[in-house]
């Protein structure tokens, strides 16, 4: 809070600068910060105080020229009988599980109307804080998970219709999908970016953001010129058909070369008929064998009756 300290007491007085100089000093030679949650309510993307504080002492300690990123912990107290520690990467990866990617934390957001869906977007702008100051606490897979269950509605339960009753919500929402896309952070295919594209041009056409990022329209329309942009033809070749290219023997063909093959006479007619009379056998056999038990099973009756 730029507030200097030295024997536990406040410092006053100091050159403009000094303070921050000290914090850079410190924070070169630091291994590791640490963050301690005593509640299961609050957690690591449920406010923007866990990114602000402990990610932005790596964001400093980078900024300071610390070679090596500063490690982060999160200290688990809410049982003191079992308290645990664990990286904040762990601690944020099990969040997204548990909540914000979850069907049910999103159904009780649906049940809260309007209310819920800024939930839905502090979820992806909170990620996204943490994604800009401690860059490996959150996954390309978190971003597309996003994607896909607040676009694609994964757990079918119709988040997007919900969503597009609040359009600018959800419409920053994208924007930082776009953002992480736009950054490096997430590589989505090609299908990908150009839904998420039209999704977001549709909602901001509609109701416009008040603050869009000219960078973010900037790609959108990118995206969506690609989409309609007829791939281009091969160079010195023409387009017309077929009959346009030039000779295989002229083409470049590196590989295997494949020629054809005399085709194989087929077996089926020749073995099917053999089979065909060996099951005839198998069945005159078959009734030989029962006509002669029969015949014996009457000839053993007769000789009972006799005796």
């Amino acid at each position: 809070m730029s507030q200097p300290y030295l024997g536990g007491q406040p410092l006053t007085g100091l050159a403009p600068g000094a303070a921050a100089q000290a914090l850079g000093a410190h924070l070169r030679r630091t291994d590791a910060a640490i963050m301690s949650r005593s509640s299961h309510l609050y957690a690591m993307i449920s406010s923007d105080d866990p990114f602000q504080y402990l990610g932005g002492l790596a964001a400093a300690a980078r900024s300071a020229g610390k070679a090596a990123p500063l490690a982060l912990y999160a200290s688990q107290l809410q049982d003191t009988s079992e308290a645990t520690t664990e990286t904040a990467q762990r601690s944020i990866a099990r969040e997204m599980q548990s909540r914000y990617l979850h069907p049910g934390w999103l159904q009780a957001q649906q049940a809260e109307g309007y209310a819920g869906t800024l939930q839905v977007l502090k979820a992806v702008q909170y990620a996204w804080g943490w994604q800009s100051v401690a860059p490996d606490t959150v996954r390309p897979d978190h971003w597309q998970s996003f994607y896909e269950v607040l676009v694609e509605d994964r757990h079918r339960l119709g988040l997007p219709q919900w969503l597009r009753s609040h359009p600018q919500a959800y419409a920053q929402a994208l924007e930082r999908l776009v953002q992480a896309q736009r950054h490096g952070h997430w590589q989505p295919d090609t299908a990908t970016r150009r839904a998420l594209a039209r999704l977001y041009d549709e909602l901001t056409t509609n109701t416009p953001l008040t603050a869009e990022l000219p960078a973010v329209r900037r790609w959108i329309e990118d995206a969506l010129n690609a989409a309609t942009t007829p791939a281009p033809a091969a160079k010195g070749l023409a387009i017309a058909g077929p009959a346009a290219l030039p000779p295989p023997a002229a083409m470049s063909a590196p590989g295997i070369l494949l020629q054809r093959q005399a085709d194989e006479p087929a077996v089926a007619s020749t073995t099917q008929p053999a089979a065909e009379q060996l099951l005839r056998v198998l069945l005159l056999l078959l009734m030989a064998a029962l006509v002669g038990g029969g015949a014996a099973w009457q000839a053993c009756q007769q000789r009972h009756t006799t005796f």
